[in-house]
């Protein structure tokens, strides 16, 4: 380059010459040496880059399963107190009749019903009173 300034003539001259041919297979080994490795590098770079996402998504799906399990949890208990048989293990009963349809007032015409506990079933004849 132009801007370039030697500070002895011998060195100006040692600027200029042509490099020796050990000089250039020395330059092409070296060059040779850095494309031997560059696949792997990139490979590497890769795998980690691979690794790296593997890593979020195997996180990120165990946080999704982690709050959808919590959420089922939360259902589960709210459909545990809104199932019909929660009522029956606190004493209540489920009185139906013959065609299994729940009855609600005592002006029923049944005369057959099927009163349900928690732990079982029983039969019994309404009567006027």
């Amino acid at each position: 380059a132009a801007d370039v300034r030697a500070p002895t003539p011998t060195a100006a001259a040692e600027l200029i010459t042509t490099p020796t041919r050990a000089d250039l297979l020395a330059d092409l080994h070296g060059q040779q040496r850095q494309l031997a490795t560059l696949p792997k590098r990139l490979i590497d770079q890769e795998k980690q880059r691979l690794d790296d996402r593997t890593e979020r998504l195997t996180l990120g799906l165990k946080n999704t399963l982690t709050r959808q399990k919590d959420k089922l949890d939360t259902l589960t208990r709210m459909l545990a107190t809104l199932a019909p048989e929660a009522p029956l293990k606190r004493g209540y009963v489920m009185v139906t009749d013959d065609k299994g349809q729940t009855i609600t007032s005592a002006q029923t015409k049944a005369t057959a019903i099927s009163i349900t506990f928690h732990d079982g079933k029983r039969g019994a004849k309404l009567e006027k009173i």
